[in-house]
């Protein structure tokens, strides 16, 4: 399970032109932040990559899976994730809605097929629970918290 972007950060990220992206490095710091292009499509957002999956930036995320983004006053640690194949419509429309008018000769580098190819679904983190499930003997499963409670 994701937690969903809150509807007015997504609002105040989509907002603006760009984005800082910047991905988790093993050791937990962040790799320097690059500034991207991005777009809110069917209330999630995404990223891609204008130079294919080789692009330095784009390679760093897809394999870390987690970073961070900041954009229109929002900063958020976040989860990257392959964008599904059903999403490619809807980025590609959001991309030539937001960019087409203004930027005609850049935009069409974000919807070519090496940039689908290149499309990151960007979500807040998985929330964690710090909870196990335990079935003891003759008995229903219970919850059992950190503290090592039982609860029902």
């Amino acid at each position: 399970m994701t937690e969903a972007w809150d509807a007015a950060e997504l609002r105040r990220i989509d907002a603006v032109d760009e984005l800082e992206i910047a991905s988790r490095r093993p050791d937990g710091s962040l790799s320097p932040d690059v500034t991207i292009w991005m777009v809110a499509a069917g209330g999630a957002l995404f990223v891609r990559s204008a130079y294919g999956v080789e692009n330095g930036w784009y390679r760093r995320a897809a394999r870390r899976g987690a970073g961070r983004v900041s954009a229109g006053g929002v900063t958020r640690d976040v989860a990257f994730a392959p964008a599904g194949e059903s999403d490619q419509d809807a980025v590609d429309a959001a991309y030539r809605a937001k960019y087409g008018a203004r930027y005609p000769s850049i935009v069409g580098s974000v919807v070519s097929a090496a940039s689908q190819a290149a499309t990151l679904r960007v979500t807040p983190p998985e929330l964690r629970f710090s909870a196990r499930c335990e079935v003891t003997s003759g008995r229903k499963p219970q919850l059992v918290s950190r503290g090592g409670r039982t609860t029902r």
